[in-house]
């Protein structure tokens, strides 16, 4: 083999090495978390909404039923509903980036257009986003994750999101927790 090949197979490797590290890296590096009080809670047939900008929003319906289900996440585009999603967990948080809302139902994520509910065409999804979690005796919620997707109209896509959203009756901001009456 001569040596321009053996150099372009060592390049080759090398980007292929780097953009496995620029992929998966962030998976390993959850973001900061703000404690959840606990008088978090859902109260039966509540409502809670959560303006995300771009004409998107989720509205969290808690249902009044026992089991499973918690309750709905309805995504709104303009006011209008265009997806609807059922609800695992009391944590729902979302943010909007370029036409697309990330929402995750605690860790369950959605990648959603918000202008039809559809989703996102990707062949793989990484995030950082670990929802809940417990450290040093108390309950936290990530409000900030790291998101990259490999898919075949983009190509490969990194966001870095600032969730919103709410623990039961508790609405998580960037940076606080505040609740509802």
């Amino acid at each position: 083999m001569s040596r321009v090949r053996k150099a372009g197979c060592a390049v080759g490797i090398l980007l292929c090495f780097a953009a496995v590290l620029y992929v998966a890296i962030p998976v390993f590096f959850p973001g900061p978390g703000i404690p959840i009080p606990e008088r978090c809670t859902a109260t039966n047939g509540s409502r809670e909404d959560i303006p995300l900008g771009e004409g998107s929003a989720v509205s969290v319906r808690w249902s009044e039923r026992k089991g499973a289900g918690t309750g709905t996440v309805l995504l709104l585009w303009r006011g209008r509903a265009v997806d609807a999603i059922p609800l695992q967990s009391h944590t729902v948080v979302a943010a909007v980036s370029q036409g697309y809302v990330y929402l995750y139902d605690d860790k369950l994520g959605y990648i959603l257009s918000a202008t039809t509910g559809k989703r996102y065409p990707s062949w793989l999804e990484l995030d950082n986003y670990r929802g809940n979690y417990t450290a040093n005796r108390s309950t936290y919620v990530q409000q900030t994750a790291v998101i990259t997707l490999i898919g075949p109209s983009q190509g490969i896509v990194r966001r870095t999101l600032h969730m919103h959203g709410v623990v039961g009756n508790c609405h998580i901001l960037s940076d606080s927790v505040s609740q509802t009456q």
